[in-house]
């Protein structure tokens, strides 16, 4: 991880709702490398975390969300590559989306 920061060159949004607001998500994500998201992104560039809680942005969502805990997972494990598994539903597909990083 210290060659090339696990969140190198990734941006990454969490909802108000993500950890109750009890985790600082945002040093987590500058710590792997990652740049932290204020606001929302309004395309798949980025990968934005969500919670049971957001069920109407899930609902209404155009681009891939993911489970907080997709988070912790990737850095107890220090690998990003099965973002899928943590990939939620969305109304009238299969839960996986077209677009692969």
């Amino acid at each position: 991880a210290r060659r090339r920061p696990l969140l190198s060159n990734r941006r990454v949004f969490a909802t108000k709702s993500c950890w109750g607001g009890k985790l600082d998500w945002r040093a987590i994500v500058r710590a792997a490398g990652g740049e932290p998201l204020k606001t929302m992104p309004r395309s798949d560039d980025a990968l934005v975390l969500t919670c049971d809680a957001d069920a109407q942005l899930r609902a209404s969502a155009r681009f891939a969300l993911y489970e907080q805990d997709l988070l912790l997972d990737v850095i107890f494990k220090q690998r990003l590559d099965d973002v899928g598994k943590f990939e939620v539903p969305q109304k009238g597909s299969s839960g996986r989306s077209a677009r692969r990083r």
